[in-house]
């Protein structure tokens, strides 16, 4: 379920809307307090005008150095992910960077978070936010060592130096961390070269507590890292899948993970049964995901297939049919007749003029790759590329060749070619 389509953030959001306009013309009367509130809310959920994120982001300007360097450090870690606040960003470094010996301890997280996403940064900033870490080393929380571990990664600048003292830290913190941040942390040691240390750390942890997704990134980490993969951890994983204790929208990642497992059928056949009992519940997204990711590994089987026909000739929406295709062609195979469903819904909605020029063209070029031969089906696309329109000479280009490709197929291609060539090659 989306934020906006809950309860409470439903109110949330109105009210935010409400107070829009007015905030904007009291805004500048706003003590720097009261104008970060205000940015905080409209960023957490997402809301607010380009106009208003204007008159914020001026008001930020014009007062920048009356804020602290608390108040500086929340204002990047909740405009991260906010668009045209480059110049905002480097207005706090400089400020920062001006007087890095009295940068707070407490800050560091926030700006490595922040910093990191925005790619807008000097070397010299982290390197005074790396130096911090470690001569507060003891003095730093478990949620700021946390934020600050995630940004540093991200950039890779990590010294020797400051690998001893994460290492430091993580033990000193590592009762301090929700089963959800413990995967992430595993994940952070891995990126940063502390293999064996974190390997030493898995076996502490409470597997019980961790979630699939959790174990599914720690799986990860020994995949990217070639490194064989703990049989403990893959005990524990099989007997979770088996105790149906997996979310669906868990099926999906994993499923992608098991492919670089040994002997991972066992695995696979599991998750099966797991679709089998819980299908029922699985929403349309994740049911379309789930036969991508099944597909693309190739671990397929005839009951997987059949368990997923129904599916296809009922549920489907276009932005679906158009996510699948692309493993069809990825593999030459359209699963017939288990997917005719997804033709059938595919060929009414070309009828019904519902694809856009551009997926017309997508959709017969997946098709042809992946050598669908239908007589029918592609009288149909043949006659919507006749009358399709035309907007640009790339696209007229993609048009006939799409059309040619169809005719390797065996299909009598002649009047549409003629068609479009007619179309557009003469009256230009």
């Amino acid at each position: 379920m989306q934020r906006s389509e809950m309860p409470k953030f439903k109110e949330q959001i109105a009210l935010l809307k409400d107070l829009e306009m007015p905030s904007m013309f009291r805004m500048k009367d706003f003590p720097n307090e009261k104008l970060i509130s205000l940015l905080k809310a409209y960023t957490m959920l997402e809301q607010g005008s380009s106009r208003f994120f204007n008159n914020i982001f001026q008001q930020i300007k014009k007062r920048i150095n009356s804020f602290s360097h608390e108040e500086l450090s929340t204002i990047v870690y909740f405009l991260s992910n906010v668009k045209q606040t480059d110049e905002i960003f480097a207005m706090v470094e400089h400020i920062l960077m001006n007087d890095p010996f009295n940068m707070p301890h407490e800050i560091i997280g926030k700006l490595s978070f922040a910093y990191s996403i925005k790619k807008i940064h000097s070397p010299d900033l982290f390197k005074v936010l790396s130096n911090i870490f470690c001569v507060c080393n003891e003095k730093i929380s478990p949620e700021n060592g946390y934020l600050f571990l995630t940004g540093i990664y991200k950039v890779g600048q990590v010294s020797a130096a400051l690998k001893s003292k994460v290492e430091t830290w993580v033990l000193a913190n590592w009762d301090s961390f929700a089963s959800s941040e413990i995967s992430h942390i595993i994940y952070i040691l891995f990126k940063l070269d502390l293999i064996d240390f974190a390997i030493s750390q898995i076996q502490k942890i409470d597997l019980e507590s961790q979630t699939v997704m959790d174990i599914d990134k720690i799986l990860g980490c020994f995949i990217e890292k070639n490194i064989k993969i703990p049989d403990f951890l893959l005990d524990h994983l099989y007997k979770t899948i088996q105790d149906l204790e997996i979310a669906q929208n868990e099926l999906i990642g994993l499923t992608y993970t098991l492919e670089f497992v040994e002997d991972n059928k066992k695995y696979y056949m599991a998750m099966q049964k797991v679709l089998e009992k819980t299908f029922h519940l699985i929403s349309s997204y994740e049911k379309t995901h789930i036969f991508i990711a099944t597909i693309s590994v190739k671990q397929e089987s005839t009951d997987f297939l059949e368990l997923f026909k129904p599916f296809f000739t009922s549920e489907l929406t276009l932005d679906m049919i158009l996510s699948i295709l692309p493993v069809f062609t990825k593999r030459k195979n359209v699963f017939l007749p288990y997917t005719k469903g997804v033709f059938d819904s595919l060929s009414q909605m070309i009828q019904g003029k519902v694809l856009k020029t551009q997926e017309l063209i997508m959709c017969a070029y997946s098709l042809c790759i992946a050598e669908y031969n239908d007589e029918q089906f592609w009288q149909i696309i043949l006659k919507a590329l006749t009358y399709t329109k035309i907007s640009s000479a790339e696209e007229y280009i993609q048009a006939k060749k799409t059309v040619k490709e169809i005719g390797k197929l065996g299909i009598d291609v002649t009047q549409c070619l003629g068609a479009l060539e007619s179309r557009y090659e003469v009256s230009n």
